[in-house]
């Protein structure tokens, strides 16, 4: 993916909310304007964090993740594959907080 690629997909989900937000801020809410241009600031800032995120996991994460699983799947060790796919589906759903206040809240 292209940075221009990745810049739009950020815009596409930030810019819905600052447009609510903007849109009651001349309406409604009317808050300060010293607080409203920090706001503006901040998302100009969020929509540059993300873009930065966004790239460096594309670039490092998701081409280490590829080549691991091309050469799982190449080297024909079926019980190889089953095991490090069932270690890492267990990882992500330890690590995942909603799943932990959900068992918190079964128990």
């Amino acid at each position: 993916m292209s940075l221009k690629e990745t810049v739009s997909e950020v815009l596409h989900a930030i810019l819905p909310i600052t447009v609510v937000i903007v849109l009651l801020q001349f309406t409604i809410v009317r808050f300060p304007m010293d607080i409203f241009w920090t706001f503006l600031v901040s998302v100009i800032l969020t929509i540059a964090g993300f873009t930065l995120f966004l790239s460096g996991v594309e670039a490092s994460l998701l081409a280490i993740g590829e080549l691991v699983g091309k050469s799982l799947m190449l080297s024909g060790k079926v019980g190889l594959l089953i095991g490090f796919g069932t270690a890492v589906g267990f990882s992500v759903t330890v690590a995942e907080p909603g799943v932990q206040v959900l068992a918190a809240q079964v128990s």
